[in-house]
């Protein structure tokens, strides 16, 4: 299995994050990913999951807003290695995915 560590905003937007996280678990399980689900509960965590567990993964996942994505991209620009980015997102404006037409 692959494995995956998807860190998400629990309280991003208006609770998006939390309110969908079994569906997208369920959904990269069905898909053979073995799924971590790490919550970040201050400004910083992102980069910091990202960053000191980043290595031990074949994708990261950003799940939330602007905010987490950025955390999770600045993580992932300090590891060694190339690691690939997904972005779920889920926050209350969410002008990347705006910008880059994602729903």
């Amino acid at each position: 299995m692959r494995k995956v560590l998807l860190i998400y905003n629990p309280n991003s937007g208006t609770r998006k994050s939390a309110k969908h996280l079994s569906e997208v678990v369920e959904v990269l399980s069905d898909e053979g990913f073995a799924v971590t689900c790490i919550p970040t509960s201050a400004r910083g965590d992102g980069t910091y999951y990202a960053e000191k567990m980043g290595l031990d993964y074949e994708v990261i996942i950003a799940m939330g807003g602007d905010g987490t994505y950025n955390e999770v991209i600045a993580g992932v620009m300090k590891l060694d290695r190339h690691v690939p980015v997904g972005y779920i997102p889920a926050g209350s404006t969410n002008d990347f995915a705006s910008s880059m037409h994602l729903p």
